[in-house]
């Protein structure tokens, strides 16, 4: 046999109070439907904006011929290009594009650190091979990488100047938007 705790809490409390009850209920769910409804329309918004803004704009600009353009009433129409590229998630795809760099004559944009991983309980040796090369000046990790910014500016200067680069080894995206200013 179970209770019904509704029941008692209707009489200790009054009508007003679970009317009151109902009610910020039905509000929630009210308000809960609405920022449903809001979201989704910030959804399909975006996808507008983006659309314009990455689409239409800049293939119009394109086939005008015309890099940028002021209406009568003042805005001001640009087509802004940025570069997104890596070199790959893998480690033979980071070894490649590391090479290209460096068979191409663009070695100096890697840097270049030195790692030594010891097992378990090589503290001692460790701490040996630290100590040695802090005493000589230097840190020991050793990895070949590019800084994400370092390769979209060198990539984009490439591209800008003509150079021949493997755009698929670098994943480059060339990400072109409209921006409208008043």
């Amino acid at each position: 046999m179970s209770y019904d705790y509704g029941a008692d809490a209707q009489e200790q409390t009054g009508d007003n109070a679970m009317a009151e009850l109902r009610h910020l209920a039905l509000q929630q769910k009210e308000a809960e439907a609405e920022v449903a409804r809001l979201e989704e329309a910030l959804v399909v918004a975006k996808e507008s904006l983006r659309y314009i803004s990455e689409v239409r704009l800049p293939e119009l600009m394109d086939e005008l011929g015309i890099p940028t353009f002021s209406t009568a009433d003042g805005l001001k129409i640009t087509i802004k290009e940025t570069l997104r590229a890596s070199m790959g998630r893998s480690d033979d795809e980071k070894d490649e594009a590391l090479d290209w760099l460096e068979k191409n004559g663009h070695g100096a944009l890697i840097k270049r650190t030195v790692e030594v991983p010891f097992p378990r309980g090589g503290d001692e040796e460790a701490i040996a091979l630290r100590e040695q090369l802090k005493q000589s000046g230097k840190r020991a990790v050793f990895a070949r990488r590019v800084e994400s910014a370092t390769l979209r500016a060198f990539l984009k200067e490439c591209l800008e100047s003509g150079v021949d680069i493997p755009l698929d080894l670098f994943r480059v995206v060339r990400d072109r938007r409209a921006k409208v200013d008043i």
